[in-house]
């Protein structure tokens, strides 16, 4: 866990959390506190999806989405692997693999240049190329 976010969640837990009872970490801020439910995270992603006028139509758009595109971002920016994977919390790359897209951009500066070849460089015989 990053140091920024963990400082958050400390401050939230001494300055921001309602009281309760409760063993959960994050509560739901209505009258009678419960705790927070994936679902309830999932409505909360949606909700400020469709207020910023994302169209999420076509695509997934929970919270796992916004980690998906979290690690794409920095792929594009060509941070490594082992950051992303400390950014999302992995402790393993191999979790993180899961999370990235290929990155065309990237992979195309990879790429050899390939020479042209005369035609006549290949001749058939029997069902075989030889040079």
């Amino acid at each position: 866990m990053l140091p920024e976010v963990g400082n958050a969640i400390i401050d939230y837990i001494k300055y921001g959390r309602p009281k309760s009872d409760s063993r959960s970490v994050f509560l739901i801020a209505n009258s009678s506190f419960s705790s927070l439910t994936s679902c309830s995270i999932t409505g909360i992603v949606h909700s400020y999806l469709v207020k910023a006028r994302i169209d999420i139509s076509q695509r997934k758009h929970g919270p796992h989405a916004l980690r998906h595109s979290l690690a794409s971002i920095l792929l594009e920016k060509s941070t490594m692997l082992p950051v992303i994977s400390e950014v999302l919390g992995h402790q393993d790359t191999a979790s993180t693999s899961y999370y990235l897209r290929i990155d065309l951009k990237s992979m195309s500066r990879c790429a050899l240049e390939v020479p042209p070849v005369d035609t006549t460089f290949y001749h058939q015989q029997k069902e075989y190329f030889y040079a």
